[in-house]
């Protein structure tokens, strides 16, 4: 397991360090860098004495803005290289160093931002989709699932700790943000002996179950789509199957985006 937390707040210096020290856990801490020393947020002397102490830090965008309202526009791709640069040189000027390491603001990307990510120098980037992280994964769409709130129970997170990612190939469309139809349609294939597909199910936040339905003719291809439309700005399929035996569950999860809802505060501090 990795433990990461976002934001910065003053509340990981004084109540998570110190529980994490004591059981002798390692954590990553995503920073928005203009946040940094003002209200509740942790300053840069704050930050120097954590990652002397063996906390990583990884970048969390400057501003904490939502990078995905304006794309499509002409200066979309540059104000997000300025906001990375930006935040990236408040590092090097106080730190003296440039995480590898980013993590999306309210864990919106698109194929477009990953691609500015990956181009600002960062080796991987986290969004707040559920799921498993194993090889061969896109690296710039690693999910994480939250430990926090109602999903603290220790019964639920030994459950997600036993769970193995979804091995779904050719998953279509490779962009997060629904633009016309909704609800959107998921197509994948499922070829892997060890799940079963029987066992397929998939969840919408706020509805029943989607629907996962063979498409005739081909072989392993499965198409997804929820019942009603998606609300809300953020949403996501969750899609578990089992192997035979059902012993083990696999696990993965499609963020969607519709940006015409508008800003939402709720991201949360850890994830």
């Amino acid at each position: 397991a990795v433990i990461t937390v976002d934001d910065a707040y003053r509340s990981f210096l004084v109540a998570g360090w110190p529980l994490l020290q004591q059981y002798g856990f390692p954590a990553t801490l995503f920073v928005s860098t203009d946040t940094v020393g003002s209200g509740d947020f942790l300053s840069w002397p704050e930050l120097k004495a954590l990652m002397e102490q063996g906390v990583e830090l990884g970048n969390h965008s400057a501003t904490h803005p939502y990078m995905l309202d304006a794309l499509g526009t002409p200066d979309w791709a540059r104000a997000i290289q300025s906001e990375l640069h930006r935040s990236q040189l408040a590092f090097e000027q106080h730190l003296g160093f440039t995480p590898q390491l980013f993590a999306y603001p309210y864990g919106e990307f698109s194929p477009e931002l990953a691609g500015l990510v990956r181009q600002a120098g960062f080796l991987a980037a986290f969004g707040q989709q559920s799921g498993v992280i194993s090889s061969g994964q896109d690296l710039f769409a690693l999910p994480r699932f939250p430990v926090g709130g109602p999903f603290a129970a220790l019964d639920r997170f030994r459950e997600k700790m036993s769970m193995k990612h979804l091995p779904l190939f050719d998953v279509t469309p490779k962009d997060t943000i629904v633009k016309e139809a909704n609800p959107p349609e998921l197509i994948f294939y499922l070829k892997d002996a060890a799940v079963a597909p029987q066992t397929l199910r998939c969840f919408v936040p706020g509805q029943v179950e989607c629907r996962v339905v063979r498409r005739e003719g081909e072989e392993g291809r499965y198409q997804v789509k929820a019942q009603a439309p998606l609300a809300g700005r953020r949403s996501k399929y969750t899609i578990t199957a089992s192997d035979t035996p059902g012993r083990t569950w696999y696990w993965y999860s499609k963020l969607w985006v519709l940006p015409e809802y508008g800003p939402v505060s709720d991201d949360p501090v850890a994830r």
